[in-house]
């Protein structure tokens, strides 16, 4: 069962649940750039001007990495962390709410 809880990444701006729909824990790691602006195409799917993109400044990585010991961990110094969606008006045009 999937978490009901949205979070959004506070450095790349993407939207994640913790807990997804088969029970699966979700560790978030933020792209190398995100789209500014979407690139133009013509009919052909060509492109006309490329998109524009942004470095993701403080990237996360939420995945757990496993010790010399045996012990997992989760990457230290987590820049930015993340924020609770609960506003209808953004979740449901994503499909969470």
């Amino acid at each position: 069962m999937a978490s009901a809880t949205v979070y959004q990444c506070n450095s790349c701006g993407g939207f994640y649940r913790p807990i997804q729909a088969d029970g699966m824990v979700y560790f978030h790691v933020c792209p190398d750039v995100k789209v500014i602006v979407g690139a133009d195409v013509d009919a052909q799917g060509k492109t006309i001007v490329p998109a524009t993109t942004q470095a993701i400044a403080n990237p996360r990585n939420e995945n757990v990495k496993i010790d010399a010991t045996g012990k997992a961990t989760v990457k230290a110094g987590d820049p930015n962390g993340f924020t609770v969606v609960t506003d209808p008006k953004i979740l449901q045009p994503l499909g969470l709410g």
